[in-house]
């Protein structure tokens, strides 16, 4: 939804509020907002009706050739919504799948490559957040008794633990779901997973030259002059300790928490849990004369890249 159709929803939600609270409240009301009130309420009605009517056809057509399952009513859930719900619909399944493994403690399954998630960082951070969250579960606790055990009460008590469950959920679903991946290193390219927070796949004809960083990527940019626009990061909470570099800057197709997203770099700054097996199994797909037609854009990588 562009921000053309957000601002007109907005409007007509304000219209037809401002039309109810005249018809209903004022004596005498200005017949302009009545009629506009009357209007724009028809037309939210028709519009509501409309989708209705379409999501049943769909569900008639789906369960005609399939019957009713789980997959058909969630497929056809996920194609009733406008793109931008339908990427973080799919990314929430995710979490709340991964949250669902981790709460019944079901067998890791980790996917076959190079696993990303078990860094120091990480760990640090994910501890600090669930402590955070902790904290903010037992708050109330001290103050309750100042909460009137009213409806109201009982509303203030959903706003607040609501928003702090749903950040645990998220937390741990995360988590598992970021222990189930690994970058892999495929036949024709690199395929990297992160996750729900980001994937993408590099044609490995692109890859002139990879490595395992032995100083801190701000140090290596700065001794080799790399613009920071020239790196694209994709290591969440870790320090990135390998870099690859392309023979020119690339437009990379990449999904970052669902949503498509274009990345125009030339080099991909990553953490690897095994950084130098990564570096090895890659080096492999670098056709041969590769090093040479990059040395322009690369440079020398020098003390700081173990090749």
């Amino acid at each position: 939804m562009n921000k053309k159709r957000l601002a007109l929803l907005a409007l007509a939600l304000v219209v037809v509020g401002l039309g109810l609270f005249i018809r209903h409240k004022a004596k005498g009301g200005d017949p302009f907002w009545i009629a506009a009130g009357w209007l724009l309420t028809a037309v939210v009605v028709l519009r509501v009706g409309l989708a209705l009517r379409r999501g049943l056809k769909l569900f008639r057509a789906q369960t005609a050739a399939e019957g009713v399952t789980l997959q058909g009513i969630d497929k056809l859930t996920t194609s009733a919504m406008p793109p931008w719900m339908r990427s973080y619909y799919t990314i929430e399944k995710k979490v709340y799948g991964g949250f669902w493994r981790a709460l019944t403690r079901k067998p890791l399954a980790a996917a076959p490559g190079f696993t990303v998630a078990n860094g120091p960082r990480g760990t640090l951070v994910r501890v600090g957040l669930l402590l955070g969250i902790a904290v903010l579960l037992c708050a109330p606790s001290g103050f309750g008794h100042l909460v009137p055990e009213t409806r109201l009460g009982l509303l203030a008590g959903v706003l607040y633990y609501g928003p702090v469950l749903y950040a645990l959920v998220w937390v741990i679903g995360m988590r598992r779901v970021l222990r189930e991946s690994a970058h892999r290193v495929t036949a024709d390219a690199v395929e990297l997973d992160l996750g729900v927070r980001a994937s993408a796949t590099v044609a490995a004809a692109r890859i002139v030259r990879c490595g395992a960083l032995l100083v801190p990527l701000a140090q290596y940019r700065a001794m080799h002059q790399i613009d920071s626009n020239q790196v694209w990061t994709v290591a969440p909470l870790e320090k990135a300790n390998v870099l690859i570099s392309l023979d020119a800057v690339a437009a990379l197709e990449t999904v970052w928490f669902g949503y498509p997203k274009t990345v125009n770099t030339q080099h991909i700054a990553l953490y690897v849990d095994e950084p130098h097996a990564f570096v090895d199994a890659l080096s492999a797909l670098i056709p041969a004369g590769a090093d040479e037609r990059g040395m322009q854009n690369c440079m020398d990588f020098g003390p700081a890249l173990h090749i």
